[in-house]
């Protein structure tokens, strides 16, 4: 059983890192902008056969003021717990805009001081494990908020040349045509890479976008997603739109990286991302926090993603066996609820 001095090191810990998202967040620039939404005009032509020709893409780019954008933040998660009021500071646990978590953090880290001078009971022990998880929390909020400040990278021309572009939706297009009993012929949208939605044109068939990838991905459920040995070098940019899954398993691949979409991903509880080729994930990554299984065990990073910090609620996390032959680091705001395997 952990010790008040060790629950008190870790929530110090997850402080530092809580100070530093906010500086980085309160060191934005007022003016500052960022890319927040790619809209794509799509045209292709499709034949009987399914063959795809003539394909052409118009990417226009949308930005948002990111301060703009963190004041109209809210949060949307779990009630924070209240602990007993040992030192009647009579704290508001709640919790809804950046103000909010701001204020929650730096009083939280005040009390802490205090009880540096309490015996080392299990009523103190239980109320500093409640003090930890509410800092896992915060630091969750926090790395939503931070996320507003990044730019969504790419667009599909990049991709073009891969399965995840526009040969992923030409075939759910050639798919469409065989379901809605249409006749070969061009077929046009606008896909909204922030949310995942089509317009379709006028005249024009409505499209599930949502529902292509689902297909795409050969599920029997909506709820999770099995890519087992697909030789996958890349994955659609707007997975993200999937927020529905709770399980997604892509073992035995050969994925380099994850899109910044993936963070959007936030009702995932297991996620199998063991045996590809990863040595970094992206900053979104710290938004899952509803995973309580992990493997990223047989990919090739030579540290411990600080990002995994934020993942409070794992349960279950693997990362050995590192192609890189180097041995990682256990996560150091992770409690000891959380079996790691190294």
């Amino acid at each position: 059983m952990e010790s008040s001095k060790t629950l008190i090191s870790k929530i110090r810990a997850c402080g530092t890192i809580n100070d530093e998202i906010l500086e980085r967040i309160e060191s934005i620039p007022v003016g500052a902008k960022v890319c927040k939404e790619w809209k794509y005009h799509v045209t292709f032509e499709t034949s009987a056969s399914s063959e795809v020709k003539n394909s052409e893409i118009e990417s226009i780019p949308t930005f948002e003021n990111v301060r703009s954008a963190i004041s109209l933040w809210r949060y949307e998660g779990e009630k924070l717990e209240v602990p007993p009021d040992t030192f009647g500071n009579s704290l508001n646990y709640e919790i809804c805009t950046f103000d909010d978590v701001k204020r929650l953090h730096r009083e939280l880290l005040d009390v802490l001081n205090k009880y540096e001078r309490l015996v080392d009971d299990e009523i103190t022990r239980g109320e500093l494990r409640i003090f930890l998880k509410n800092m896992g929390t915060l630091q969750g909020a926090l790395g939503q908020i931070e996320s507003l400040s990044l730019s969504l990278e790419g667009d599909i021309v990049d991709l073009e040349k891969k399965e995840s572009g526009v040969e992923l939706l030409s075939k759910a297009f050639s798919e469409m045509t065989v379901s809605t009993g249409s006749s070969a012929g061009v077929w046009s949208g606008v896909f909204t890479k922030s949310s995942g939605k089509k317009t379709p044109m006028p005249t024009m068939p409505t499209i599930d976008y949502p529902k292509d990838l689902i297909e795409w991905a050969g599920l029997t459920t909506q709820m999770q997603i099995n890519l087992v040995h697909k030789n996958l070098c890349d994955i659609p940019y707007n997975i993200g739109v999937l927020t529905f899954l709770v399980k997604i398993d892509l073992s035995f691949n050969k994925l380099s990286s994850l899109p910044e979409s993936f963070g959007n991903l936030t009702n995932l509880e297991s996620l199998k991302l063991y045996a590809n080729k990863l040595s970094s994930l992206p900053e979104s990554f710290g938004n899952l926090t509803n995973l309580k299984h992990l493997e990223l065990d047989n990919n090739e990073f030579i540290s411990t993603p600080e990002v995994l910090n934020r993942l409070t609620n794992l349960e279950n996390l693997e990362l050995h066996n590192q192609k890189s032959h180097i041995k990682l680091t256990r996560p150091h705001a992770l409690g000891d609820s959380c079996e790691v395997k190294l």
